[in-house]
């Protein structure tokens, strides 16, 4: 297509991407979900025809075959019930449209509108791919990523240091690897000239195996590249104390949170939620958690109590998961102080107040809020 696309052309490109998404919801929700979750790490045990739990040291859900509709449904304990798309959006952190294509990439014809953008064509399902992929060393497939640019990190920078994050931080976190910048591989808008903050897990050879990109959007989006397996979680080395936090923001700003309250850097591990515990699986991660004198897990203030349950019976579940790999150092789980969100709204926040102070204004501190954030 040329550059200056003529009005007819949107349209048609419109009309053939609602097609193709039309036809991708009624392939991705005939999607054989036990095979799918099992493919992301969760251990099914059979329980009758078309009936599964899910375990992991405790039954902590159920999957079953819906016959009057041919779709299979994942029901956590406590939890909402899930579609195999319903469980792509939240399992990779997916759109609706981007779960649609994961699941089903072979109705996918995306086309680009400006001249040398990327073209979105996969051949294969998802399980296909799934069965291709080396389980060498539980190794997964080699992601590779669209090249930063300097535009690209002028305002991934910007973006960072919008969010209340360190210059010194963000050069840390780009050297330890864990830190990157450029276009989300995943991202399905047509233009695919938007940026992103990108963390990246590696697997013992150094190769990509996990990466998660924040555009850089008013409405913060997270895209979970295609491919991307959460047993090779981003990783931030430092002190024989460990922090797992949800997030890759979370990790910078804890960093800088330790840095403002004259504290040693802990390693820190980037689990991509509380309910994720595949990366306890790795066993580079798993050594370090067992070589480490404390591990901190830190959990997120949630807006409403019926979300704070199930956070909490998240992170409760990853305790277990850990003591039950033989993992014997004390484990805390402990939430911002001061009714914050989480660490990188915290962090945020007391740098305003932190300059606010500095310049003469007038700032009303609660007492919680100067409690150190990374108290134990």
């Amino acid at each position: 297509m040329s550059i200056n696309n003529s009005q007819s052309d949107i349209n048609e490109l419109k009309a053939k991407n609602k097609r193709n998404l039309e036809a991708g919801i009624s392939i991705a929700r005939k999607i054989n979900l036990p095979e799918l979750m099992k493919n992301d790490g969760y251990k099914l045990k059979s329980c009758g025809s078309d009936q599964f739990e899910v375990v992991d040291g405790r039954k902590i859900g159920n999957v079953f075959l819906d016959k009057k509709t041919g779709t299979w449904i994942h029901l956590p304990v406590g939890g909402k019930a899930e579609n195999p798309i319903s469980y792509a959006m939240r399992e990779k952190g997916l759109g609706f449209p981007e779960a649609v294509r994961y699941l089903a990439p072979q109705t996918a014809d995306l086309e680009t509108l400006k001249g040398g953008g990327q073209k979105f064509r996969p051949t294969e399902t998802v399980i296909d791919a799934a069965k291709k992929e080396t389980t060498v060393n539980n190794e997964l497939v080699i992601i590779s990523m669209t090249p930063s640019t300097a535009e690209h990190e002028q305002k991934c920078r910007a973006y960072c240091e919008k969010r209340g994050i360190s210059k010194e931080t963000i050069d840390l976190a780009l050297e330890s690897g864990a830190l990157d910048f450029g276009v989300s591989n995943n991202d399905t808008d047509v233009s695919y000239d938007r940026p992103g903050v990108r963390f990246i897990g590696y697997d013992s050879s150094g190769e990509i195996r996990n990466v998660e990109t924040r555009l850089l959007t008013d409405k913060r989006v997270c895209r979970t590249e295609v491919g991307s397996d959460r047993a090779f979680s981003p990783v931030i080395p430092g002190s024989n104390q460990t922090h797992i936090v949800e997030g890759g923001f979370d990790a910078l700003a804890l960093i800088d949170l330790c840095k403002r309250n004259n504290v040693d850097r802990p390693t820190i591990i980037i689990s991509g939620g509380g309910s994720v515990r595949k990366f306890l699986d790795n066993q580079e991660i798993k050594s370090t958690l067992m070589k480490s004198e404390k591990i901190i897990v830190w959990a997120e203030n949630e807006s409403n109590e019926k979300k704070q349950i199930e956070t909490d019976k998240n992170h409760g579940f990853q305790r277990e998961a850990m003591i039950e790999r033989g993992i014997t150092a004390e484990i805390k789980i402990l939430k911002p102080k001061g009714g914050f969100k989480d660490l990188a709204e915290k962090n945020l926040e007391e740098k305003k107040q932190t300059a606010a102070l500095k310049s003469g204004e007038e700032v009303t501190i609660k007492s919680s809020e100067k409690e150190m954030a990374v108290s134990m």
